[in-house]
């Protein structure tokens, strides 16, 4: 989440940002407070996601890295690899259930009329 929107705010160069602005890439549902939200971007620069240049007095200067943009393109990616099974697993499903339907009511009346 944190990755997707430095993203979309540096637009791929350094970006300046103070506590309220970094607060402020999360959603209020998350609750996220300021020693949180400054974990969570050192742990992106842990993993090579994002660069850090400088974190000083509440002022943090960011930039996402490649290796993050292509996180982010995997993740967009198994997200549509997930709907595509789970439509392929509906729809065989529905069609399976129709199919025992068809199947099982014939045998009844074959039962039944013979």
């Amino acid at each position: 989440m944190l990755l997707r929107r430095l993203e979309e705010f540096g637009e791929g160069g350094f970006t300046l940002l103070d506590e309220e602005e970094l607060l402020a890439l999360f959603p209020p549902k998350a609750k996220i407070d300021k020693e949180g939200a400054e974990k969570l971007l050192f742990s992106l620069a842990e993993r090579k996601l994002v660069e850090v240049e400088y974190a000083a007095e509440g002022t943090y200067c960011v930039r996402p890295l490649p290796e993050g943009r292509l996180a982010l393109e995997r993740a967009a990616e198994e997200r549509r690899e997930g709907r595509k099974a789970r439509l392929f697993t509906a729809l065989f499903s529905a069609l399976g259930g129709a199919a025992g339907g068809f199947l099982g009511t014939a045998l009844a009346v074959a039962v039944f009329l013979f």
